[in-house]
């Protein structure tokens, strides 16, 4: 099986490391923030606000990428669930049988939600590397130094000079 194609956009941001000339056709869309699916759970929206944030400030979000970013989003809710109850009881007893004088048999097993989140966490991963949110990805990619222009202002900067307002001709008994 072969290795799943890159996006354009990562390959130029690592610089385009295997020399191979780059798709000039490749769909390119427009660079935004999806809307949010409706009916995610919190924690899901709670990783939809975090990983819209975070692929924007890296430049490779775009507003096609909702679907995506939701399965990657949801997974992650799973893989949190699961990993709390897995935490809170890592081993659970299972039925194993019943003697004849009526006596139940139980064995222990691993928690399945253990299970779940093992699997959960591997499908977030695979959603992680796809966007370049990995560090191994995330390695690869080249990012230009935001110009001094593109900075946010300091304090100092958006800070109004001090004037003083005479507030004298103000007649505070009329109404307007």
């Amino acid at each position: 099986m072969s290795r799943r194609p890159k996006p354009t956009i990562l390959k130029e941001l690592a610089g385009n490391p295997g020399g191979r000339p780059l798709n000039d056709q490749e769909p390119q869309p427009e660079k935004g923030v999806p809307e949010m699916p409706k009916g995610m759970g919190l924690a899901a929206k709670r990783m939809w606000r975090r990983w819209t944030k975070q692929l924007i400030e890296v430049g490779v979000m775009s507003i096609v990428d909702g679907v995506a970013l939701e399965q990657a989003c949801v997974s992650a809710a799973l893989a949190e669930k699961f990993y709390r109850e897995a935490l809170a009881s890592p081993m659970v007893d299972e039925f194993a049988g019943m003697s004849d004088t009526g006596e139940v048999f139980t064995k222990r097993k691993v928690n399945p939600a253990a299970l779940g989140y093992i699997a959960a966490s591997k499908n977030v991963k695979a959603f992680l590397i796809e966007f370049g949110l990995t560090p191994a990805s995330r390695s690869k990619l080249k990012i230009d130094k935001k110009e001094a222009d593109d900075e946010m202002p300091t304090k100092d900067q958006t800070t109004l000079p001090v004037t003083e307002i005479n507030l004298d001709g103000i007649d505070e008994t009329t109404v307007m």
